[in-house]
C-alpha cells in the first residue's frame, strides 16, 4: 500500500472521529435556551411578583431519636427464668410483673430463717426469764453478783441472736422478692434477650424498657455552629419516618469538643408525637445568618429531567425560565439564577 492511500485512510478515519464527537457533543441537535420562546403558553394559576428578600438561614445536623427516660432490667440473683410475662412492643405500667424467677430454693432458705429465727427467739424468752430469777435470788442474797452479771450477759447475747435471726429473714424475703421482676415505671418493651428456662445471673440484662412520652433527638455538632444554641433554644426538627416536623427544645449540650472530630453532642427535647421510637433517624435545624435571594413558592418550581424552571409571565404569554435553586425554607425555595426582582412568575393550579 502506497503512502498516499495510507495518508487518505488515516485522514478519513480522523474526520470520521471528529465528526462523531460532534454528534454526541450535541452538535447537529437543537438548542435549549434559557428563556426557550417556543414553549410561550397561558398558564393556569396564581401570579406572583418575585422581589429580593432576607431569609433565616439554617443549618441541618443529622441525629437520632431517643428515649430520655429507659431502663435495662436485669436479676439481683441467680436462678432459673420460669416465665416472660411480656414481648416486644407491650405497653406495661409500673410494677407489673414482667418475669418470673424459679424460687424454690429461696422459700426454702426463707423457711429455715423463719425457723432460726424463732429458735432465737425461744433463746432469748429463756434468757429473759433466767435474768428474772436471778434478779430475784439476788435481792434475797441467795446468788452472787457474778452470777447475776452472767444472767444479763446472757440476755443481750440472746437479744443479739434474735435481732441478727430477724434480719436473716428479711433478707430471705427480699431475695424472694427478687424472683419477680418488676416494672420499675411505665412504659414499652424494647426486647428481652434471654428465654424461659434460661439461667440467670446477677447483673445479666434480662430485658429493655423505654417511656415513648419523652423522647429527644442527640445529634454531633460541629464547633462552628454551636455558638448559635444554647439552653432552651427552640429547633425543627425533621423525622421522614413520621413525615413530620416537631419542635424540639435543646435541654444539654456537652461541655466539651470530641478532639477527633471537633464535634459537640447536642440533646434535644422532642414534643410528643405518635409513631416514635428509639433509633429513628432525624435531622436538626439550626438557625445560623440571614441569606439575601430571590424566593418563590415550592410550587412555582418545574422540573424537566435534572433541570428546573419557573414560569414567568411576558406580554406575549407565560415563558419557560430555567433556573438554578438554592437553600429550601418551608415552603419556600431560593433562586440564585435566572430570575429577576420584579418580575412575575406563576404559581400552577395543583392538579
Amino acid at each position: 500500500m502506497s503512502k498516499s492511500v495510507r495518508y487518505l485512510m488515516l485522514a478519513l478515519a480522523i474526520l470520521g472521529l471528529g465528526l462523531l464527537l460532534a454528534y454526541f457533543a450535541g452538535v447537529f441537535h437543537d438548542k435549549i435556551s434559557a428563556t426557550n420562546d417556543s414553549h410561550k403558553v397561558q398558564i393556569p394559576g396564581t401570579a406572583v411578583v418575585v422581589a429580593a428578600q432576607s431569609m433565616p438561614a439554617v443549618e441541618q445536623v443529622a441525629g437520632t431519636v431517643q428515649a430520655t427516660s429507659d431502663t435495662m432490667l436485669a436479676s439481683r440473683i441467680m436462678a432459673t427464668i420460669l416465665r416472660i410475662n411480656v414481648h416486644p412492643g407491650d405497653a406495661v405500667t409500673a410494677q407489673d410483673v414482667l418475669i418470673e424467677l424459679d424460687d424454690e430454693a429461696l422459700a426454702a432458705v426463707r423457711e429455715q430463717r423463719v425457723q432460726e429465727a424463732e429458735a432465737a427467739r425461744a433463746g432469748l424468752e429463756e434468757a429473759q426469764l433466767n435474768l428474772s430469777r436471778m434478779t430475784s435470788l439476788r435481792e434475797q442474797g441467795s446468788v452472787s453478783a457474778a452470777a447475776l452479771d452472767q444472767a444479763v450477759t446472757a440476755t443481750r447475747r440472746a437479744v443479739a441472736l434474735e435481732e441478727r435471726a430477724q434480719r436473716a429473714v428479711a433478707e430471705a424475703s427480699a431475695a424472694m422478692n427478687y424472683s419477680l421482676i418488676r416494672a420499675p415505671m411505665s412504659g414499652t418493651v424494647v426486647e428481652h434477650y434471654v428465654e424461659a428456662g434460661d439461667m440467670a445471673s446477677p447483673g445479666q440484662p434480662l430485658l429493655k424498657l423505654f417511656n415513648p412520652g419523652q423522647m429527644r433527638v442527640e445529634a454531633t455538632v460541629r464547633e462552628s455552629l454551636i455558638q448559635y444554641v444554647q439552653l432552651g433554644t427552640e429547633l425543627a426538627a425533621q423525622i421522614d419516618a413520621v413525615d413530620g416536623h416537631l419542635t424540639a427544645v435543646v435541654e444539654e449540650i456537652v461541655p466539651a469538643a470530641d478532639p477527633t472530630s471537633r464535634t459537640f453532642v447536642l440533646k434535644a427535647r422532642l414534643a410528643s408525637a405518635a409513631g416514635l421510637f428509639p433509633g429513628m433517624f432525624a435531622r436538626l435545624s439550626i438557625p445560623v445568618s440571614a441569606v439575601e435571594g430571590i424566593w418563590v413558592p415550592v410550587n412555582a418550581v418545574q422540573r424537566a429531567g435534572q433541570l428546573s424552571f419557573v414560569y414567568v409571565r411576558e406580554a406575549g404569554g407565560d415563558q419557560r425560565r430555567f433556573v438554578r435553586l438554592g437553600n429550601t425554607r418551608a415552603e419556600l425555595v431560593q433562586i440564585r439564577s435566572g430570575l429577576a426582582s420584579g418580575e412575575t412568575i406563576i404559581v400552577p393550579v395543583a392538579t
